[in-house]
């Protein structure tokens, strides 16, 4: 009987093993066949396609491929990920904004393509402010003279400050769009609304509008001729006080106050000079950046990165979302993906087999409620057995081959962590008889959890020499009783969780 479970247990582990070193081969065959993917080389980037990512499919999906889906308006990285080598990955930003160009960098190699228009506003918008500020400081200084010279530059300065209220609210149109923020016309001088951002709608309608304020800004006349105009009188009438005598001292008196309201004119001809040469070059300049903003084309509401590798890698892909005027860049997901191919499993759980487990002793004999003497007074025994149901079996120590062809099927990647049909064996310590146990068969994975039905091989216990089960041996029996350990077969149910092997 014992010779007959060995062969037994041979034959099954002759049958199992090959099985698995089969299916082994098959998959590292199967690996092998096709094009390599160079690591750490993003594949192209084709449509998002495929069922949605799970944080475990360590045996692929059905079409091999998965996508991860980013929205834009709630963004949140997901779980590390574990897919199959050559499985192809794409990351999907939805409600992407208008105003932002969506960037995604590989932990391998990504080249950024140039943004001209991106490089031209960030550095066309700061000289911009700068040129407004410069403006409205000069206009502060000016010298009113009540005189028809004086007035004749008040004109000129109220004629210029209409237009350079024209340039700095133009100005603050265009940074409230650099911020995306909604432009407050409500008063003569425009500020953005610190509490209100624009959406997609709303900012090509600000768009629109601020190229509308910058036009009319950079078109509005300068009073050139004006100013040239004034500029002749005041050289005339500097000429003529120079030319005042100076015989006794009221004309020495009328000469110099003639010269200091000359000083007066000239002083703000020089300021006026300036603004009209700062108010040029930012009308200019504005008509240039309102040319590049009207020819400035949005993204997409979409955008898509697809990567991948070969076994045994791990990559890392940042998703950022870049504006496309102050360059101001915003981390939306970063999403880390190993790629692995192993399809072993190593789980440590708990047998609970059908196998009996027997243990005999001497009891002493009772006859009618009354131990039973002998003739020197010493109690006589009976031999006794006491059997274990369920045998259990800890620790158990599995070793798991996963299906691949039974385990990339849409149900089983929506199962928490993963789902798979596998192949087990394992050995552990049998509590009862203190001996070394073996399990073969089917499993099941839920996440972490294995969930086997096996053929437990272990071994029963069984009295030797002769003695059996109600055996009088007298009132000094032999201690241990003569037993032996045989082989046997049972059904067993295997509950183990995954080690961390990979």
């Amino acid at each position: 009987m014992h010779h007959a479970s060995s062969s037994a247990v041979r034959r099954l582990v002759l049958i199992f093993f090959p099985i698995l070193l089969i299916l082994q081969s098959r998959n590292a065959i199967a690996q092998s066949v096709g094009s390599p993917v160079p690591p750490g080389i993003p594949a192209p980037s084709p449509a998002a396609s495929g069922p949605p990512c799970v944080p475990a499919a360590p045996d692929g999906y059905s079409g091999n491929a998965c996508v991860v889906t980013i929205d834009r308006n709630n963004p949140a990285s997901p779980a590390p990920m574990v897919v199959r080598g050559k499985t192809s990955i794409t990351i999907r930003v939805i409600n992407a904004r208008w105003n932002e160009t969506v960037v995604f960098t590989s932990t391998t190699s990504k080249v950024t393509a140039v943004d001209v228009a991106g490089t031209f506003f960030k550095n066309a918008i700061s000289p911009l402010q700068a040129l407004i500020l410069a403006q409205q400081a000069h206009s502060g200084p000016f010298v009113a003279v009540a005189d028809p010279i004086g007035m004749a530059q008040t004109r000129v300065r109220d004629k210029l400050n209409a237009v350079l209220a024209k340039l700095t609210n133009a100005t603050v149109a265009l940074t409230c769009l650099e911020t995306y923020k909604v432009l407050d016309t409500s008063k003569d001088q425009y500020v953005c609304k610190p509490d209100k951002n624009l959406d997609t709608a709303a900012f090509d309608i600000a768009k629109t509008n601020a190229i509308q304020l910058m036009q009319d800004a950079a078109t509005m006349p300068l009073p050139v001729a004006e100013y040239s105009a004034v500029d002749a009188k005041v050289t005339a009438d500097q000429n003529a006080g120079i030319a005042l005598p100076e015989a006794n001292a009221a004309e020495i008196v009328a000469k110099t106050t003639a010269l200091e309201k000359d000083d007066r004119y000239s002083t703000n001809q020089a300021l006026l000079k300036g603004v009209i040469a700062d108010a040029q070059t930012t009308q200019k300049t504005m008509m240039e950046t309102a040319q590049q903003l009207t020819n400035l084309a949005g993204s997409g509401v979409e955008a898509t990165f697809t990567v991948q590798q070969s076994p045994k890698y791990n990559s890392t892909v940042t998703v950022a979302a870049q504006e496309v005027i102050s360059k101001t860049s915003t981390a939306l997901a970063s999403v880390t993906i190993s790629w692995q191919s192993n399809p072993w499993e190593i789980s440590t759980g708990i047998v609970f087999s059908t196998l009996v487990g027997r243990s005999f002793t001497n009891a002493p004999l009772i006859v009618n409620g009354k131990p039973v003497l002998d003739s020197s007074g010493k109690t006589l025994t009976v031999v006794t057995e006491t059997d274990t149901r369920p045998v259990v079996v800890l620790p158990m120590v599995m070793a798991n081959f996963r299906l691949r062809g039974l385990g990339h099927y849409a149900w089983e990647n929506k199962c928490p962590n993963h789902c798979a049909f596998l192949l087990s064996g394992g050995v552990g310590l049998n509590l009862t008889t203190k001996t070394a146990d073996f399990a073969v068969g089917p499993s099941f994975q839920i996440g972490e959890v294995l969930l086997t039905t096996a053929g437990h091989f272990g071994r029963e216990s069984s009295l030797t020499n002769g003695v059996t089960v109600g055996s009088q041996l007298g009132s000094s029996p032999p201690n241990p009783l003569p037993t032996a350990n045989k082989w046997a077969t049972g059904f067993g149910f295997v509950v183990s969780y995954v080690l961390p092997f990979q």
